[in-house]
């Protein structure tokens, strides 16, 4: 696409995804760096979505409008969980910015899997046990799929080199968040200032949905004004307390529920090649996830 030569302001950075992973997380504690502009999270500009293919519809200038308030001094970047997973993200992020910096969150992909699966049981997409969920051949499948990262992380090495790749383990983010940071800031060649994100502040835990009707209506109309461009309109919307309210009236604490060790098993021997790939690319020691 010859118009992504002319785009400006430029996006430096990107976060490929994967769901349920940290990426939440890493914009929260992003949009908190005052060098940083984001704007809202999972616009998925460059693949399609529900069938909603912004690159397509609406072209560059569309996101040029994205980034219309960020500073000269600020890093502009996309954070969209749902790129690592399309070639067609890959394809037309390279032709817009082949040397941009791509960030990665990782977790293990059976606990990955699991909290898709609780995410999707609250949010009343599936009403099945996990079993059930797995063997699923349209959202079980996607969700193992997923969790194949280093099968993901090869198509993207067709195209990227390795050394613009930043990997973020969750396991990394638990035991150390403040050194995540660290390594984050130096890999974007950012100041590490004092942000009032604290860095273990745990994002996005599952919830439990109680009107399944309320949820489809409140992402239908959010969705819409994203895609519209209409940034007024989303900002105005948060300033009633509407959007606020509805999570707090529609959303409930989930009952905890365990991983049953017999299946657990199972996809750990699922993963168990993918994981060892995953080792030699990213030079991570994944033992723990085995």
């Amino acid at each position: 696409m010859n118009e992504s030569k002319l785009c400006n302001p430029k996006v430096h950075f990107f976060c490929l995804g994967v769901p349920r992973a940290g990426t939440t997380w890493l914009y929260e504690l992003l949009k908190s760096h005052p060098l940083v502009f984001l704007p809202e999270k999972e616009h998925h500009f460059f693949t399609n979505v529900d069938g909603q293919d912004l690159y397509a519809q609406k072209g560059l200038s569309w996101l040029k409008n994205k980034y219309a308030q960020s500073k000269e001094s600020q890093l502009r970047g996309d954070i969209a969980a749902g790129y690592f997973r399309s070639q067609t993200a890959r394809d037309r992020l390279f032709d817009y910015s082949p040397d941009a910096k791509l960030i990665v969150m990782l977790r293990n992909p059976v606990d990955r899997t699991f909290s898709d699966y609780r995410l999707s049981k609250g949010r009343k997409r599936f009403s099945g046990d996990f079993e059930e969920f797995i063997a699923d051949p349209n959202i079980g499948y996607r969700s193992l799929e997923d969790g194949l990262y280093a099968k993901q992380l090869e198509r993207w090495l067709t195209c990227f080199d390795i050394k613009q790749f930043h990997f973020i383990l969750m396991d990394e983010i638990i035991a150390n968040p403040e050194k995540v940071y660290s390594d984050l800031c130096s890999f974007l060649d950012l100041p590490e200032v004092q942000l009032g994100f604290i860095a273990n502040n745990k994002v996005n835990q599952p919830k439990q949905v109680r009107f399944r009707w309320l949820q489809t209506l409140y992402f239908n109309i959010a969705n819409q004004l994203s895609k519209s461009g209409k940034d007024g309109w989303k900002v105005l919307l948060r300033k009633t307390g509407i959007p606020s309210l509805i999570k707090k009236l529609n959303y409930q604490d989930m009952q905890r529920e365990k991983l049953d060790p017999h299946v657990k098993e199972k996809l750990v021997l699922f993963f168990k090649e993918d994981i060892k790939k995953l080792e030699v690319l990213t030079g991570k020691s994944l033992s723990g996830w085995i």
